[in-house]
C-alpha cells in the first residue's frame, strides 16, 4: 500500500511541475483586459490605449496590430476563425473580419457607453453589453443594433448566448443580478 501511496503522490508531484505558466513578452506596458484563443498558435489580446496584440505562432512572438482607436478595450471574441468583434469604453466596437489582422469602427449610436461585454452567436448575430445594464444586439454583422435591455446603473458584465433565443448576462451589482433571455414562440390556433 505504501508503494502505491509512493507511486501516486510522484506522479502527482511530477504532473504539477509539468503545468506551468510561462510569461510572453507582450511588448507593451499598457493593461491588458482580455485574451481571446482562436486556435493552438492564433491568439488575440486586448488592452488599455486601444491595444490590440496578435500572436500567430503560439506566443513567440507578439504583433502590435493597428487599433482605429486610442480607448480602453475591454472584451475580444471571436465568432469563427476569420470574424471578431472588440468591446471598449466610450461606445468602443471594432470587427475583424481576417483573423485579427486588421480592424475597423462599428458605431452602435451609444458612444458614452462603456462596453464591457460580448457574446458571439455567429458572425452576423452578437450581443454586447454595457452600463446601464444595456444589452445590444446585431444580426447584420454590425451594421444595425437593436437595443434588447436596459436599465439600472450597474454595468453587464458578462454575456453568454447559447443560440439567438436563449442566453444569460450578469451584471456587476451587489444585488447578484442574473439576466435570462428566452423567446417564446407562439404557434396560431384554429
Amino acid at each position: 500500500m505504501k508503494k502505491i501511496f509512493f507511486l501516486w503522490m510522484t506522479l502527482g508531484w511530477l504532473t504539477a511541475i509539468n503545468a506551468q505558466w510561462i510569461e510572453q513578452n507582450s511588448g507593451t506596458t499598457h493593461y491588458l483586459n482580455d485574451v481571446y484563443y482562436i486556435s493552438e498558435d492564433a491568439v488575440v489580446v486586448v488592452g488599455n490605449y486601444g491595444t490590440i496584440l496578435r500572436t500567430t505562432n503560439g506566443g513567440t512572438q507578439w504583433n502590435t496590430i493597428t487599433s482605429p482607436t486610442t480607448e480602453h478595450l475591454n472584451r475580444v471574441k471571436f465568432a469563427d476563425a476569420q470574424t471578431g468583434y472588440i468591446a471598449g469604453e466610450h461606445g468602443t466596437l471594432l470587427k475583424s473580419t481576417d483573423g485579427g489582422q486588421t480592424w475597423q469602427s462599428l458605431n452602435t449610436g451609444y458612444n458614452n457607453n462603456y462596453f464591457t461585454a460580448i457574446s458571439c452567436v455567429s458572425a452576423d448575430t452578437v450581443y454586447i453589453g454595457g452600463f446601464d445594464e444595456l444589452i445590444l444586439k446585431t444580426t447584420d454583422g454590425g451594421l444595425s443594433w437593436t437595443t434588447e435591455h436596459t436599465g439600472g446603473w450597474h454595468h453587464i458584465k458578462d454575456i453568454q448566448m447559447i443560440n439567438d433565443t436563449l442566453g444569460y448576462a450578469v451584471s456587476d451589482t451587489a444585488h447578484g443580478k442574473i439576466y435570462k433571455k428566452v423567446t417564446q414562440t407562439t404557434s396560431g390556433m384554429k
